[in-house]
């Protein structure tokens, strides 16, 4: 991994953007429209430093979009998380993320495309790889999915019984990034 800078702080005292957020909302119904996804919303920050916050004011507001308020254009890699529930119909889900300035103009983070198949006759959580690529400062970025597999998919808790009483939860969506290159 290559860290490019131009700047003239000291390596040592600059601390790279990174990130780990997740969504426990209620389900996602996955749209099957590719001109109208779905869009993984509540998601909550477990963790963030260098300037990555979520959007709180204009149309991403409260949407759990998130915004790179430092002063670097950021290459980021990392990987995702989402458990489907496939309601015994198997699909294709198809995900990307997108970057706005305003909430209005949006541009498709390219290399970010990720497609997974659903099984018809089982559920369980899924890891992609995930990939942003020049995040610049101010840009606010979403994460989007549709099901172009014909089935019927909502992204869902997942619920175990631990110890045989109690009940455990996972995140409906977990995403975690990190920043292999900044300018």
């Amino acid at each position: 991994m290559t860290l490019i800078r131009n700047r003239t702080a000291n390596a040592a005292s600059m601390q790279l953007p990174s990130f780990e957020a997740e969504s426990n909302a209620p389900p996602i119904a996955v749209s099957d429209d590719s001109a109208n996804p779905s869009y993984i919303e509540g998601l909550t920050l477990i963790s963030a430093q260098g300037g990555i916050e979520l959007v709180t004011t204009g149309p991403w507001a409260n949407t759990g979009a998130l915004i790179n308020n430092s002063d670097l254009t950021l290459d980021m890699l990392g990987t995702f998380d989402f458990y489907p529930d496939n309601s015994g119909n198997a699909s294709r889900l198809d995900f990307w993320s997108e970057k706005s300035t305003d909430g209005i103009t949006i541009t498709e983070n390219q290399g970010s495309a990720r497609r997974v198949e659903v099984s018809g006759t089982a559920e369980s959580t899924n890891t992609k790889s995930s990939k942003v690529s020049v995040w610049a400062p101010g840009e606010m970025l979403r994460f989007a999915v549709y099901d172009s597999g014909g089935g019927s998919i909502s992204l869902i808790q997942p619920t175990v019984l631990a110890n045989g009483s109690v009940t455990v939860t996972g995140p409906i969506f977990f995403w975690a990034l990190a920043t292999v290159k900044a300018v």
